[in-house]
């Protein structure tokens, strides 16, 4: 049996509204739907650059051989060698598969790294919004919001009395 869901779009073509009704199989709005909880659950991986992507295959490949990471991805090692050498980079979905798969230890690494290359490109943001004078009170409040909410965390207030 053929399940299927329906999607309507309307269009308006030279002032006439048109009406389209899309179908598609359910495994397929299914796969859909676990695709886009991954990008929302995992966005930041997407912003990643080209550098960081490599340096966190370099962390993966700390711990174990190239062949044993390629199986582990489900790439060839080949692929593993052009991202280490930084001729091509690896996807969202790799990345994701490096997540799901590193340990403890590499996944603090891989934290260390993210966030370094996040902080420079929202810093270099910043300052170009800044020197536009683009900087909008409502960007001040969403930054002073998430500052708090780092701050409000057990995990941070612990280690900040243990940091002085």
């Amino acid at each position: 049996m053929l399940v299927v869901l329906g999607f309507f779009s309307v269009f308006s073509l030279k002032g006439v509204r048109l009406l389209f009704v899309t179908l598609y199989p359910l495994n397929l709005v299914l796969l859909y739907i676990v695709a886009l909880g991954f990008s929302l659950n995992l966005r930041f991986v997407h912003l990643l650059s080209k550098d960081a992507r490599r340096r966190v295959v370099e962390v993966m490949l700390s711990g174990r051989s190239l062949r044993e990471l390629s199986e582990l991805l489900g790439v060839t090692p080949a692929a593993i060698s052009k991202y280490r050498s930084g001729a091509t980079h690896p996807s969202d979905e790799v990345l994701g598969r490096i997540l799901e798969s590193a340990s403890r230890i590499e996944l603090e690494e891989i934290a260390r790294v993210s966030f370094n290359d996040l902080y420079l490109g929202f810093e270099n943001l910043i300052e170009w919004m800044l020197e536009r004078k683009l900087l909008e009170g409502h960007v001040v409040e969403k930054l002073r919001k998430l500052v708090e909410r780092v701050e409000s965390d057990p995990e941070v207030r612990k280690a900040r009395i243990v940091i002085r």
